[in-house]
């Protein structure tokens, strides 16, 4: 990264303490984002009508505790042992990790027990309000934690769906013990949780901070270029530049080889939000050169093929892309002729990256885990 930047970026860390975040966060954030592609997966596997029993539960165990183990060699990569094993965010993932090994290890031995006997499929209306069910909270975690659910209060609907539904089969009756049991059990133990970590003092940021820049050969002031990225920057939503003391949010310099710079200090949102800023700036040639203070950056993509031999190669193409590196793959069991592909990216190259997946066939970027 230019000197210029890292000079920038050291004065932002001076003045403000909450800049510059761990890189082992976004390496850890894997087993939490793995856990929302489960309920997806799982809300998907209902739309289909079919029925729980016919989930692949314990697969998806096992790719989660791979996700887990291969995150944490990810991180300690960078990080010691120590500072890894009692982060919040390990606290957080083996929370989540024995939460979802409980639970899914009891659907799976209920199921064990169902498949021989039931059907295949459960092509009924109460089965489309189940789906739906999985599928709002499959939407809402994307966003929101899931201690914040509101569990409890969607057992009176689920019951009234039932009870109003035609054509109801005994894998029905099946599904609303289930799940009645199931948001039970979650909702008693999001209630300390949620306790916990929505009080003031502990609630995560919503936002996260990144250095961005642009440059050009035009003939055109500092002032006029300033301008002109301002104004791009004005038309991305939910995008906020911070001034640092008296200095102007936007700062440029002109180089020996008449080049213009210009360089700015933004906050941005988080989660699926980060992702989404994070290509609309890469749309309009803004460089994101660092993020949360950091240099580097997990992204996980989804490479789709016809066959296995399709998959590889693009995966191996993938792994070529300037300023990849391949962390790990996993399938989840579920989809067929998919792999999911962690890959560590520096953000010098993040724009250059990210064109250049989007310019593959069968390759897309599934997220950007942010700090």
């Amino acid at each position: 990264m230019g000197g210029f930047t890292n000079r920038f970026s050291q004065k932002i860390s001076a003045n403000d303490k909450q800049y510059k975040r761990n890189l082992y966060q976004t390496y850890l954030t894997g087993p939490e984002w793995r856990n929302v592609e489960m309920s997806e997966e799982y809300a998907a596997f209902l739309q289909q009508n079919k029925p729980f029993y016919r989930f692949p539960f314990f697969t998806q165990i096992m790719v989660f505790w791979s996700v887990f183990f291969n995150s944490y060699a990810a991180a300690r990569k960078e990080h010691g042992h120590f500072q890894l094993i009692f982060s919040e965010y390990m606290l957080m993932n083996l929370f989540i990790g024995i939460n979802s090994t409980l639970e899914f290890a009891s659907k799976g031995i209920v199921s064990l027990l169902l498949w021989p006997f039931l059907p295949k499929e459960n092509n009924t209306e109460f089965q489309g309000h189940v789906a739906q069910l999985f599928t709002n909270y499959a939407q809402f975690i994307h966003h929101t934690p899931f201690y914040n659910f509101s569990y409890f209060s969607n057992l009176g609907p689920l019951f009234s769906n039932f009870w109003h539904s035609k054509n109801k089969s005994f894998a029905d009756v099946i599904s609303l013990v289930g799940v009645t049991v199931d948001f039970i059990a979650h909702g008693i133990i999001s209630a300390p949780v949620g306790f916990w970590y929505n009080h003031e003092d502990n609630k995560v940021p919503e936002t996260i901070d990144v250095l961005v820049k642009q440059s050009t050969d035009e003939d055109i002031s500092e002032q006029e270029f300033a301008e002109q990225l301002r104004s791009k920057l004005s038309e991305i939503p939910a995008v906020a530049l911070v001034a640092e003391g008296d200095e102007p949010a936007i700062l440029t310099r002109h180089s020996e080889k008449n080049r213009t710079y210009a360089y700015s200090h933004l906050r941005i949102p988080r989660y699926e939000f980060f992702q989404d800023t994070v290509l609309k700036l890469t749309a309009a040639g803004i460089n994101v050169r660092e993020i949360a203070g950091q240099q580097q950056i997990q992204i996980k993509c989804v490479v789709k093929g016809d066959n296995a031999a399709q998959v590889e190669e693009r995966g191996n193409a993938l792994s070529l892309v300037e300023g990849c590196t391949k962390l790990y793959t996993y399938q989840n069991g579920v989809d067929n002729g998919q792999t999911f592909f962690s890959l560590n990216v520096s953000t010098q190259c993040l724009n250059k990256t990210i064109e250049s997946i989007e310019a593959m066939d069968g390759v897309s970027i599934k997220l950007m885990h942010d700090f």
